[in-house]
């Protein structure tokens, strides 16, 4: 028979090794579950300034369903016919829950080169501690022209 000590040891192991069980489980729930933070109605996104000057302003409308109500972190490139990427500074954003349509603006630097272009956004969703969900999306092409 066990000694009340060994008795009180043996509940205390069985107290940690549960809970370690249960912090294994959610870690692995957190972790693993499927989650949708957005989805796009169109995509590529329509630019509204097909022609824009150096140093001007991009209009852009994105146009999506939100699921989850968590803050984005977006890094937003220009890339151009060859595929160089130009990044721009990163932004974060927190639109609604829900579906609709917002009109973006993003200021295009004066020493762009001319050309066609389209803009590269990656999103990245925080949904927990254990879990980031990142989406890629483009624009429509737009032409940076020579400002005067």
């Amino acid at each position: 028979t066990m000694s009340k000590k060994q008795m009180i040891y043996y509940y205390i192991s069985m107290v940690i090794l549960v809970s370690a069980i249960a912090v294994v489980v959610v870690a692995g729930f957190l972790a693993l579950m499927p989650v949708e933070v957005i989805k796009p109605n169109v995509q590529p996104y329509k630019v509204i300034t097909k022609e824009v000057k150096q140093g001007g302003t991009l209009i852009y409308e994105v146009d999506n369903c939100k699921f989850k109500s968590v803050p984005a972190r977006i890094v937003r490139r220009f890339v151009d016919k060859d595929g160089t990427r130009y990044p721009q500074p990163t932004e974060d954003s927190n639109v609604v829950v829900g579906c609709g349509k917002t009109r973006t603006t993003l200021a295009v630097p004066f020493n762009m080169p001319e050309g066609e272009w389209y803009l590269d956004l990656e999103v990245a969703y925080k949904v927990n501690p254990l879990r980031t969900e990142y989406y890629d999306f483009k624009t429509d092409k737009f032409v940076i022209i020579e400002s005067e």
